[in-house]
């Protein structure tokens, strides 16, 4: 199921594996009936689930409490990592607690991010968010430490929830995404696998096609930054509801015969590529707690053009190896794209930008959450022991 969250788990997961530790991944099905399975070295229960009506080719489920149980109490799990505070969450936090499991929450999505879904009505989007945060208040005061991928996320959940917040980056792989040139013949081979000219520039915008990640803002910008640059095209990778909205606003905007839209393009496969055939990465963006893809595009040494919202200005720096703009300012993201574009110093944005990802490697993310799962069961030891003196 494609989307960054899904991605880190599944990373995580096998970096814990790689520690030595037992890992149980429990999720919703891929093909609607439960079923159990082993993939390299993680233990997977998948439950029964159903279509998610707003995103393209991932399933959820209802609720699921006694087979997470049933699972963790086969299991003899120590601790419960979870990903995902809505229903799904709730019944793991059920199940773990009904055996006596601490829980750890990281927080992947803020409150506000349901605002991207509903009508443009102000009164409305406070209300619902006032919802959300009681909501989320209810979820983190009943798990043992909480976790935020980004400074900005981990400062926003303490106002809100007064809860202490660790911060642990999700990270990104430097060993697959590099800044290191893609030979010429394999260029041209992808080049040709997208119908790209040989030495056309490229704007690329990568991640779920979806009305959170604000990519018709990205479009109109890279569209005007086209104009007076006929040797450009728009490369947009990725999957979702919004895809044929897009591929029309291109058409309407005169820029379809130069913006390309191949679908998902795998990071286990030649996304890496696609990140180093590319000249600048854009992103309107403002939902992010920190977005995976941005981590990936700095860490291919991408120049950036970026809404300056959420944790984006802890992964880009303005004017060093990219440029933010306000929100709503396509007219600006247009000029720092052709800004980008013509810039003869482009490769020491490009070595600032990889600078930057060095410091989310994902040996930092597995130490530290190694670290967070000893803390938590040392602290359960240490309420045992407090405990069992009472009782003696």
């Amino acid at each position: 199921m494609v989307s960054g969250q899904s991605f880190m788990v599944e990373r995580l997961a096998r970096g814990a594996v790689g520690l030595g530790h037992e890992v149980m991944v429990i999720s919703a099905s891929d093909r609607e009936e439960p079923y159990q399975t082993q993939v390299n070295g993680v233990h997977l229960v998948r439950l029964t689930s159903w279509r998610n009506p707003l995103r393209v080719g991932q399933r959820l489920t209802v609720w699921g409490a006694g087979e997470m149980k049933a699972a963790l109490q086969e299991f003899e799990a120590d601790i419960v990592h979870l990903h995902d505070p809505t229903n799904s969450g709730l019944a793991g936090i059920a199940a773990a607690r009904a055996l006596g499991i601490p829980v750890l929450l990281t927080a992947h999505a803020m409150p506000w991010l349901i605002n991207a879904y509903l009508p443009d009505l102000p009164a409305v989007a406070r209300t619902v968010e006032s919802i959300s945060w009681a909501y989320a208040r209810g979820v983190i005061r009943r798990c043992d430490l909480v976790v935020a991928p980004s400074l900005r996320a981990a400062r926003e959940i303490h106002e809100e929830t007064k809860v202490d917040v660790r911060v642990v980056s999700n990270g990104a792989d430097l060993s697959r995404f590099t800044a290191e040139p893609l030979p010429r013949a394999e260029e041209l081979a992808l080049r040709q696998q997208f119908g790209l000219p040989p030495d056309a520039a490229i704007i690329l915008h990568a991640g779920r096609l979806d009305a959170d990640k604000n990519v018709p803002a990205v479009v109109r910008a890279a569209a005007r930054a086209m104009r007076n640059n006929p040797n450009v095209h728009l490369l947009v990778a990725g999957d979702g509801v919004e895809r044929l909205e897009l591929i029309d606003l291109c058409a309407e905007l005169g820029v379809a015969d130069r913006s390309h839209f191949p679908g998902f393009i795998d990071a286990k496969g030649d996304l890496p590529k696609v990140f180093r055939m590319a000249d600048l990465f854009v992103t309107a963006s403002e939902m992010e707690v920190q977005s995976l893809v941005l981590l990936e595009a700095i860490a291919s040494g991408l120049p950036v053009v970026a809404v300056d919202a959420t944790s984006v200005s802890e992964m880009v720096e303005h004017g060093k190896s990219g440029y933010l703009v306000h929100s709503g300012d396509e007219r600006g993201m247009a000029a720092a794209i052709t800004k980008l574009l013509n810039n003869q110093s482009a490769s020491s944005f490009s070595q600032r930008a990889r600078e930057i990802a060095e410091q989310h490697t994902l040996e930092r993310t597995f130490k530290g959450y190694d670290e967070l799962y000893r803390e938590v069961l040392a602290r359960r030891a240490e309420r045992r022991r407090v405990r069992d003196s009472k009782l003696l």
